[in-house]
């Protein structure tokens, strides 16, 4: 499934259920599992193997600010952001923290993030943080898509990006 494109990469409606694999999908709040900011998609998403996934979130910055996203992911992954894509890994293999990091710049205002996560086997779930250049902490407000302030949480570093996950 990593190359077919799905809803919601052709239409990002957070109302909407999807024809899933199994069953129908729609999306739903997700907390994180643990402290180090892994999502643990395994225990949530039925089928966690040989799926695909989807999770967002939208960023507030109050003011221009670079920064640098930090992925590590079970599974072929592509990270957007505000629609163009910012970070494509196509090999299948565990999630470790900081596996791949891209530099983007943010502008004032709101961003919409979006992460494809194309499971094989194994434990499904990822990392995504967010840090400024040096590694600093970086002022970002994360919403869950559609308002409600998603609660700070995250390492030392940098606030972990909590997403809606398409199960």
């Amino acid at each position: 499934g990593f190359d077919r494109a799905f809803p919601p990469k052709t239409e990002l409606d957070f109302s909407k259920s999807y024809p899933g694999k199994e069953r129908e999908v729609r999306w739903r709040p997700f907390e994180l599992a643990g402290p180090d900011g892994y999502m643990d998609l395994a225990s949530t998403v039925r089928p966690a193997q040989q799926a695909v996934v989807y999770a967002a979130a939208d960023l507030e910055v109050s003011k221009d600010a670079r920064v640098v996203l930090h992925l590590g992911a079970s599974g072929a992954t592509r990270l957007f952001l505000d629609g163009q894509k910012v970070l494509e890994d196509p090999q299948y293999h565990p999630a470790a923290f900081d596996q791949h990091a891209v530099a983007v710049t943010l502008r004032k205002g709101t961003h919409r993030l979006l992460l494809k996560l194309a499971q094989d086997d194994g434990a499904m779930g990822f990392y995504l943080r967010l840090a400024g250049p040096r590694g600093e902490s970086v002022p970002v407000v994360a919403r869950l898509p559609g308002g409600a302030v998603a609660p700070p949480r995250g390492s030392l570093q940098a606030q972990v990006i909590p997403p809606l996950v398409e199960a």
